[in-house]
């Protein structure tokens, strides 16, 4: 049931679009992303489905349109299916899951049915030796068929994520255009984003803009700014040739915009801030504890972010205070 008073932001915008990270575990290592071996988060401190579910229904409750699923990588959750068939029936206008398409080929039907409307899949090369290289444990055989896959189950929308290294995948950009194409889903091309420790390469050398990527695709195709907004961080872009959309999306903000906001939750969240900013939008992501691992107590059921219109709950960043504090 709709609140009177759905959530806002100190704008007067309502948060209509959330994100649920549901785990930070992964089956790959991408180099952009993880060190060869990982610490994860222990399993008490990880919301369990339930309480994943019980916090949708009260995003819902309170004006939330939009859902995405996101991890690590969110299919090897156990279970994960029970957690999409029970916000499938919770009546999104967009419900939406983030993925590396390595498990697809054996979940792709099951999510469409079980309510799932779009995926993103991430694809970072269409060499098998550089995707292996740049995932660590990744197969390329593997994740295309889990993009055919998820073709045939017929998603309301599929979109392919390639995050873009200079000396690495930059001279693949129009090889992956034409596949786009050839496949007929959409494409995002991302900015190394500077998060998390790695040490396997210098982000300031393999740093590739998003202008640097218009101008190689410009050199192949014409592109028209699209109409719409997607309420992510993507801006897009056309060709008058073919039905897909480009995106493109900036971490690092290159315009002007409105200061990050700051968390305004009982837990303690010093680690909010606009992940990506453009002219068309603000994103903020706020992440905060899943569960205190100092009370282990659940995170209240609403709350009061002073974020923008989206919000990302993800495993534990942070410690709330507890009533020693």
């Amino acid at each position: 049931m709709m609140s009177d008073q759905p959530l806002q932001d100190r704008f007067g915008r309502t948060v209509n679009y959330v994100r649920f990270s549901v785990t930070d575990r992964c089956d790959f290592r991408c180099v952009y992303c993880m060190a060869e071996e990982m610490t994860f988060l222990p399993r008490q401190q990880v919301l369990t489905l339930e309480e994943i579910a019980r916090l949708a229904r009260t995003f819902t409750g309170l004006g939330t349109e939009k859902i995405r699923l996101t991890g690590g990588e969110p299919l090897v959750r156990k279970d994960i299916l029970e957690l999409v068939r029970e916000i499938g029936g919770y009546g999104l206008q967009d419900f939406a899951m983030t993925t590396n398409g390595s498990h697809l080929p054996q979940m792709a039907d099951d999510l469409k049915r079980a309510g799932l409307h779009r995926l993103n899949i991430s694809l970072d090369s269409l060499d098998h030796g550089k995707f292996r290289r740049i995932t660590r444990t990744g197969h390329l055989s593997q994740v295309l068929e889990g993009i055919d896959a998820a073709r045939e189950a017929g998603f309301r929308g599929i979109k392919l994520n390639t995050v873009v290294m200079k000396g690495r995948n930059d001279e693949e950009i129009p090889a992956l255009i034409e596949f786009a194409r050839h496949k007929g889903v959409d494409i995002s091309f991302i900015e190394e984003m500077p998060l998390g420790v790695i040490t396997e390469h210098d982000r300031g050398e393999s740093f590739c803009s998003s202008s640097e990527v218009r101008a190689i695709i410009r050199r192949h195709y014409e592109l028209l700014p699209a109409t719409g907004d997607s309420g992510g961080p993507a801006r897009y872009y056309r060709m008058p040739d073919s039905d897909i959309r480009v995106g493109f999306i900036s971490p690092i903000p290159t315009t002007s915009a409105p200061p990050a906001t700051v968390c305004a939750s009982p837990w303690k969240a010093d680690c909010c801030s606009v992940s990506a900013t453009n002219t068309r939008s603000t994103f903020a992501a706020c992440s905060v504890a899943t569960r205190c691992p100092t009370t282990g107590c659940a995170r209240p059921s609403s709350m009061p972010w002073t974020s923008s219109r989206s919000a990302t709950i993800s495993p534990a960043m942070a410690t709330c205070r507890s009533s020693a504090s």
